[in-house]
C-alpha cells in the first residue's frame, strides 16, 4: 500500500512561509531567516559580528527591547518591526526606499506605525 501526499494530525503546527509579498509590494519576512538569506533576499548586504537572524540584526541596531511599529533603515531598507512576541521580533516587513534615501549606514529611525 503506498500513501501519496502529506498526512497531517492534530499535532501539526501550520508552517507560515519564511517571506510573504504585501499588496504595496514590500516583503514581510520571518524574522528568524539568516542574514546571509535575507541579504540575498534584499540583494543588499546586511553584516552583524554579533547576530546571526534578520530579527538580530533588527534588535542590534534598535539597541534595546523592540516594539511593534519601530524602524531602521539599512542598504536601501527600511526594516519595520511588524511583530514581537515575548522579547523576540517574529516579522521584518521590508520596505525598499527611494534612490535618495538609501545613502548612509544602517541607523534607527523614530517612525512607528502605531503614532506612538
Amino acid at each position: 500500500e503506498e500513501i501519496v501526499g502529506e498526512i497531517q494530525d492534530e499535532y501539526d503546527v501550520e508552517q507560515e512561509e519564511p517571506v510573504q509579498v504585501l499588496p504595496d509590494g514590500s516583503l514581510l519576512i520571518d524574522a528568524r531567516m539568516h542574514l546571509d538569506d535575507a541579504s540575498e533576499l534584499l540583494k543588499t548586504k546586511l553584516e552583524s559580528e554579533e547576530f546571526d537572524t534578520l530579527g538580530g540584526f533588527v534588535f542590534g541596531l534598535l539597541g534595546h527591547q523592540p516594539s511593534e511599529g519601530e524602524v531602521v533603515t539599512a542598504n536601501g531598507w527600511q526594516l519595520r518591526v511588524h511583530a514581537v512576541e515575548g522579547h523576540r521580533i517574529r516579522l521584518v516587513q521590508a520596505i525598499p526606499l527611494p534612490p535618495e534615501e538609501t545613502e548612509g549606514a544602517a541607523q534607527p529611525t523614530n517612525d512607528r506605525a502605531n503614532g506612538e
